[in-house]
């Protein structure tokens, strides 16, 4: 995490920061940024080498204070949790879905663009594994007081010596409902229409407004 205040005033100190950490954890030295708290993809930048990091950092700052830099994957597989909380506060999780990005990451073209993209509601993937993923992503919502909806994003790495290893990417308090959004693929794909989905949100924020949540 680079706040704006310290990257205007210990840049140096920051990029030795960023350098031992991509030693660390990246393939490569390869980091991608992000802007922490922002949606679409927008802001962010891969970056593959030393002399990138910087322009990651400041693309990320044009759109908060405080940007984020996380280990690039190589095409890993991007899989997608709909969580939808009930009237009485337990959290149902449907999914995962998977996103097959039609450029070298789900960037906001890949997203909106017709045609760029596919998903599917049935990825192939083990029981196990998806136990885990719902597991992980309905304490993700508890831990940080998710009301109402949200998806939590996955990658997996799909190659190397840690293929299988998964990371939650994203937590996004109020996805898409876009034509090929997965949220309410996920949702409608258990037998819930759009329109049932659409009015149990509001019944649901309602009933949380009623009890003083």
């Amino acid at each position: 995490l680079i706040s704006a205040a310290r990257w205007s005033t210990a840049r140096a100190a920051v990029l030795a920061e960023i350098a031992t950490f991509a030693a660390e954890q990246s393939e490569a030295g390869a980091l991608i940024g992000k802007p922490v708290a922002h949606g679409s993809s927008i802001g962010m930048r891969i970056a593959r080498t030393p002399g990138e990091w910087p322009l990651a950092v400041d693309l990320a700052l044009e759109y908060g204070d405080v940007a984020l830099l996380e280990p690039y994957l190589t095409k890993p597989r991007e899989l997608e949790i709909a969580l939808l909380e009930r009237a009485d506060g337990t959290v149902a999780a449907y999914g995962p879905g998977e996103v097959f990005p039609g450029r070298e990451f789900y960037d906001y073209d890949a997203k909106y663009a017709n045609g760029v993209s596919r998903t599917t509601v049935s990825p192939e993937i083990s029981d196990a594994l998806r136990d885990e993923l719902h597991s992980a992503a309905i304490s993700l919502f508890r831990g940080f007081g998710g009301r109402g909806l949200a998806r939590m994003d996955f990658l997996m790495r799909a190659s190397g010596a840690h293929t299988g290893e998964w990371y939650i990417s994203e937590v996004n308090t109020f996805p898409g409902f876009t034509p090929i959004s997965l949220f309410p693929a996920l949702v409608t794909a258990s037998g819930m229409s759009f329109a049932d989905l659409s009015l149990h949100l509001v019944r649901t924020a309602l009933a949380q407004r009623q009890a003083g949540r």
